[in-house]
């Protein structure tokens, strides 16, 4: 085969590029309104390969990518200056945008194309186009990095930038010298997310609502994950590279959901953004698992039994690391979010004050500065005599409790307070707020808190209200169902061994020395991620304290913290 230095040139490069988009865009003999899937290397009756050689003169992978590579580049660098020179925007994200408005464009064409065909046939697509934009991309990877570094290599972060580029390009000289750039092409609808975060960024804003995140996740991990399973079917290296590819998705997405989706200014409530999150966990989930069934069921994987393991386990590895995605923003988002949202975390105090007041030997000189947590240690404090206790809390919704603890002092007889604490009974509230609580209550955020909340809670069960409320409830249950409570309420600790209970105090010995579980249940009780840290790092001294609690000091005598009745 002869080589003329015409065929290969960028000119030729790019009309054949124009060309193929033109002729992929005509309609097919057959008719049909999803386009047509004409394989532009049928003519010459081979392989994608070698209809390459055929169509660039037999050049090298390298030789063909010389000359579109350079002027891409070139074309990168251009727009960068021009630009920069502007002033306009962030200058780190110029070829990002300019890079993902080009290939969403050519992904949206593709993913059309793949709605209509599926993805077989896509990826047989080898054509012009798609080596085209394969090389484009190369390049602007190749001048991301090189721009970096040179201009703002402060703003390249190393997983999205320089991790990500380097990789890309290693996948794109494979998939050019494979002639499997249809796959890639395929793909590109993935690039979406990108181009509405580089329009964000570009424009120096910083907060990325949900939308983008249900952008992120319905092409980058739902999409990614049916095109990885499809592309299977020809290459189990490629299919490996797409699971790569997806668990770095997956890491972005829970950084993003961390940083942002748990955030104040995406409206929604603590719960509703949970319940979303959760809701996309099932989703890709489900999708991992019928894409699993589906392979087994038409026997595509079954010719080896180590190969139908591994992708089980695939499958089970992706579900643990969406889980991980849950795990993280609930530990993280839980206490700042109900902070946020005036949601009592504390509805009792938990810590004991009478070691406290013992270890600091109070006096009536005294000014004691505390946390207010439900209110119940500033009021013992209060009763040892000192001078003054200032109480300050994070969340309204805690200083909200101590302010009609107040209130009720002030106003209420003994039997009225203990019926409206004791007994949680909601008919003394709604008799006795508005006409004689709320006047006394020292904070308008009390009265907007009450107003709102009041009843709810108190028709509840105020002493299962707020998170750490739902913790005691989760205890209670399991001590009703070993006949701990009967005991506890009667304060008799149970003579001779009892099996139950024993099995009881095991698990719950079980639970609390496993940190992965504490990670869970840390927040319901509002304990910091520092806290949980020092208590992971400390599993047999905090086994040692809870079995102490649990067998001997809960059935001594005052000790009003372990039992809710």
């Amino acid at each position: 085969m002869s080589r003329t230095r015409g065929r290969g040139s960028p000119a030729r490069c790019i009309a054949a590029m124009i060309s193929a988009f033109a002729t992929v865009h005509a309609r097919s003999p057959e008719g049909g309104s999803g386009g047509s899937l004409i394989n532009l290397t049928e003519d010459t009756g081979g392989a994608p390969g070698d209809s390459w050689e055929d169509a660039f003169g037999g050049l090298t992978v390298v030789q063909q990518a010389v000359g579109p590579v350079t002027l891409n580049c070139l074309g990168c660098l251009v727009l960068y200056c021009a630009l920069r020179q502007s002033g306009w925007g962030n200058k780190a994200w110029y070829l990002t945008l300019y890079s993902s408005a080009v290939t969403s464009v050519v992904g949206v064409y593709f993913g059309w194309m793949v709605f209509c065909h599926g993805f077989q046939e896509v990826f047989s697509m080898e054509s012009a186009l798609t080596r085209g934009v394969a090389w484009f991309f190369l390049a602007y990877c190749l001048m991301d990095l090189i721009t970096g570094r040179a201009d703002y290599r402060s703003d390249m972060e190393y997983d999205s930038g320089t991790w990500h580029h380097i990789c890309y390009v290693f996948i794109l000289i494979v998939l050019l010298a494979g002639g499997h750039t249809a796959i890639f092409a395929a793909c590109l609808v993935e690039e979406i997310p990108t181009l509405y975060l580089s329009v964000t960024r570009v424009n120096r804003k910083t907060e990325l609502p949900l939308a983008f995140a249900c952008l992120f996740f319905t092409t980058r991990l739902v999409f990614h994950a049916v095109a990885a399973y499809a592309v299977l079917e020809v290459s189990v290296t490629f299919f490996l590279i797409a699971l790569v590819l997806l668990r770095q998705h997956m890491l972005w997405f829970g950084k993003w959901w961390s940083s942002h989706g748990m955030q104040a200014h995406v409206q929604m409530t603590l719960y509703k953004k949970l319940g979303l999150l959760g809701g996309m966990v099932v989703v890709q989930i489900c999708t991992h698992v019928w894409l699993l069934t589906n392979h087994l069921a038409r026997g595509e994987i079954r010719a080896a039994l180590t190969t139908e393991v591994f992708h089980i386990c695939a499958c089970l590895y992706f579900t643990v690391e969406l889980l991980k995605i849950v795990q993280g923003s609930y530990r993280k988002g839980f206490i700042h979010g109900a902070i946020e949202e005036w949601s009592i975390i504390y509805n009792v105090s938990w810590e004991d004050p009478a070691i406290e007041i013992e270890a600091l030997g109070f006096n009536d000189e005294d000014v004691v500065l505390t946390i207010s947590s439900a209110g119940c240690n500033v009021l013992d404090y209060l009763v040892e005599g000192v001078k003054h206790v200032v109480a300050a809390d994070l969340n309204v919704a805690q200083l909200a409790m101590l302010d009609l603890k107040l209130a009720g002092i002030k106003t209420l007889s003994h039997e009225q307070f203990f019926a409206l604490w004791g007994r949680s009974d909601n008919w003394v509230f709604e008799e006795v707020y508005h006409s004689v609580l709320r006047p006394h209550l020292r904070r308008e955020e009390s009265k907007e808190f009450w107003d709102k909340n009041g009843t709810s809670l108190f028709e509840n069960n105020i002493m299962f209200a707020g998170t750490s409320g739902l913790m005691a409830k989760l205890f209670s249950i399991t001590a009703q169902l070993t006949g701990a409570a009967a005991l506890l309420q009667r304060r008799t600790k149970p003579a001779g061994k009892n099996k139950v209970t024993e099995m009881a105090i095991d698990a719950c010995s079980y639970i609390v020395s496993r940190p992965w579980l504490n990670s869970w249940l840390a927040p319901l009780g509002g304990i910091p991620d520092q806290q949980l840290a020092l208590m992971s790092s400390r599993p047999d001294k905090v086994l040692s304290r809870f079995k102490e609690i649990v067998q001997t000091r809960m059935w001594q005598g005052g000790k009003k913290f372990f039992f809710r009745d």
